[in-house]
């Protein structure tokens, strides 16, 4: 393998794995969110039921 392949394999490696790992927090945020969103609801009905 040359120079230039070498260099072109770790790059397309690094973007990859950048992709995926971006890709997974964001995920995981989005998951957050919908959770805490959800929790929020929930706590809001259970107030209007209580008043």
């Amino acid at each position: 393998m040359t120079a230039m392949q070498n260099t072109m394999l770790s790059a397309c490696f690094g973007a990859v794995t950048g992709y995926v790992i971006g890709n997974g927090a964001f995920l995981i945020k989005y998951a957050w969110d919908a959770h805490k969103e959800k929790k929020r609801k929930k706590a809001e009905e259970a107030e209007k039921i209580t008043e």
